[in-house]
């Protein structure tokens, strides 16, 4: 059975996935009580915001549901034959579903559109999904098991991310401040799973902590793409991103992954670039 908003109290939700010898027994509670919505915190008429954090409010929906296009890519990898990556990643994605789902609610009622890929451009869109997991599954596929670890520290910086971001935005906007509470209280969730596993993954293998710092080079958050536009994402760092903010919430999370303790954040052209440096 799926859990509203309201019913978001979820015993010991604040406890899952902080135990690697837990995992698996998380994993079967978590998807017992999954997040199926918000609608008690959206209805019309309950919140109120400004016009410029309706339009925040669209690229942060537009960052949701971009859940499809990594799983697309997580698909053709080593990292779907792994079973219990696979359970958690779906209740992930379905509770990640009624995030972006709250998030139109909101916008729509206060006469904004949200729009995705195709109708933002159709054919880029589609030669980037048929692309992308081609790609993928041929380094991916060559490396092996190892790749596991490093796409679950790629989407724990993103979800600590996410999690600055709604902090801030609640901050700035009080009528929304309810629904980013509970939204992140659903991210913290998702953040230890991946935090925890991918630490669990490291601690084993010395040649996944240097795949890690090799795609880490590589990282940038947030990404543009088909769903959203490069000007709408400088407008969210601009607007709810501090160096301040990204070292503090990601070095915290960086010196939990073994072999990724001196990795330094920093910020760039409006991204969240991740600056591995030497090490001896």
């Amino acid at each position: 059975m799926s859990a509203t908003a309201g019913e978001q109290t979820r015993p010991g939700a604040a406890q899952w996935y902080l135990d690697p010898a837990r995992l698996e027994d998380d994993i079967r509670e978590h998807s017992r009580v999954a997040v199926g919505g918000y609608a008690d915190l959206v209805a019309p008429g309950t919140i109120t915001c400004s016009a410029e954090a309706v339009g925040l409010l669209r690229t942060i929906h537009a960052l949701e549901t971009a859940t499809l296009e990594w799983l697309r890519i997580i698909l053709v990898s080593p990292t779907h034959s792994d079973a219990q990556v696979t359970a958690f990643l779906c209740t992930w994605a379905y509770e990640r579903h009624w995030v972006a789902d709250a998030l139109a609610q909101v916008v729509a009622d206060h006469g904004g559109v949200v729009t995705d890929a195709r109708s933002r451009g159709q054919w880029r869109s589609e030669a980037w999904q048929r692309i992308a997991p081609i790609g993928e599954a041929v380094w991916t596929n060559l490396i092996g098991d190892d790749v596991v670890a490093a796409h679950l520290a790629e989407a724990a910086i993103g979800e600590a991310l996410g999690l600055v971001v709604l902090r801030r935005l609640g901050e700035r906007e009080p009528g929304l401040e309810p629904l980013c509470r509970a939204i992140r209280a659903t991210k913290q969730v998702h953040l230890n799973y991946f935090r925890t596993r991918a630490a669990a993954d490291l601690a084993a293998s010395s040649r996944a902590q240097r795949l890690v710092r090799l795609r880490l080079r590589r990282f940038r958050w947030p990404t543009a793409g088909p769903a959203v536009a490069r000007t709408d994402l400088d407008a969210l760092v601009d607007a709810l991103l501090t160096p301040a903010d990204c070292r503090d919430e990601v070095g915290a999370l960086l010196a939990a992954l073994p072999g990724s303790e001196r990795v330094r954040v920093g910020l760039l052209r409006h991204r969240i670039i991740l600056d591995v440096g030497s090490r001896s």
